[in-house]
């Protein structure tokens, strides 16, 4: 009996690697501009008492070979998990400092590594609950990620175990839009640059859906929001207007003139 041999037409599955944390890098169209404190905080805790979980690495993309220098790589899946290891180096240092000490005694807890973040956040980049670094209960991801790059000078050469991602500009972004779709809480705006990314990276809206798990309108009225004025976009993105007329105000080239 003559054996059949299958090629397989899949892609091949990537590849684990070693690489420290300043190798790695938020991707350009990663699809937040807020984050939620307390769920970067209970994630924080968890890596404290746990480390990174083995069975779930971050998954990259090779973004710049190693050229007498080291690699770089964009982080396709994981970024916050990326985050909350180098906050958790920062949650243990400090929580030796002597004002933090008392609170310590009993073990570091979730109300401790909540407000330890803000004060990280605070310090390092200077600004102020009042200069929007806290809006309720999110954390600007500007403020956030300033201060991810003060603390990688001081952790970034910690080692972590990668997933590195094989593939072209088109499927890094479709995976990435997989990795992040139907989130409880999507962020509109980020949504928004992060379709138009992969948009420009070849990917149609309906491709862009399919690998979302979400309906082609969708896709296409978070599109237009990278198409209206930033202050439109923001009062859809607050809750102030509905997301379904971002598509109506793109028509115009100044809805505010047009008395929209």
């Amino acid at each position: 009996m003559t054996q059949t041999t299958l090629i397989p037409t899949a892609a091949p599955p990537d590849v684990s690697v070693v690489v420290t944390l300043a190798q790695l890098h938020i991707h350009d169209a990663h699809d937040r501009t807020r984050y939620d404190l307390d769920k970067l905080a209970g994630l924080t805790l968890q890596v404290v008492e746990r480390n990174l979980d083995k069975w779930q690495p971050i998954t990259a993309a090779l973004s710049q070979p190693a050229n007498g220098k080291a690699a770089q790589y964009r982080i396709i899946s994981g970024h916050r998990r990326w985050l909350a290891r180098i906050l958790a180096y920062a949650v243990l240092e400090w929580a030796k400092l002597p004002q933090h000490q008392e609170r310590t005694e009993g073990g570091i807890d979730l109300r401790f590594v909540r407000d330890l973040l803000i004060e990280i956040v605070q310090t390092l980049t200077g600004k102020t609950q009042a200069e929007g670094m806290v809006v309720q209960t999110t954390l600007s991801a500007e403020a956030v990620h300033a201060a991810i790059s003060q603390l990688l000078q001081l952790y970034g050469e910690n080692e972590i175990i990668i997933a590195q991602f094989t593939g072209s500009a088109k499927a890094q972004m479709l995976a990435l839009q997989a990795a992040n779709s139907n989130r409880e809480d999507p962020d509109p705006l980020g949504l928004a640059r992060s379709y138009q990314a992969a948009y420009e990276a070849g990917a149609t809206p309906a491709e862009i859906a399919r690998h979302s798990g979400v309906h082609t309108e969708y896709v296409f009225n978070h599109l237009a929001l990278t198409q209206i004025s930033a202050e439109i976009a923001t009062a859809i993105s607050d809750g102030k207007l509905h997301i379904g007329i971002a598509r109506q105000l793109a028509r115009y080239e100044n809805p505010l003139q047009a008395g929209l």
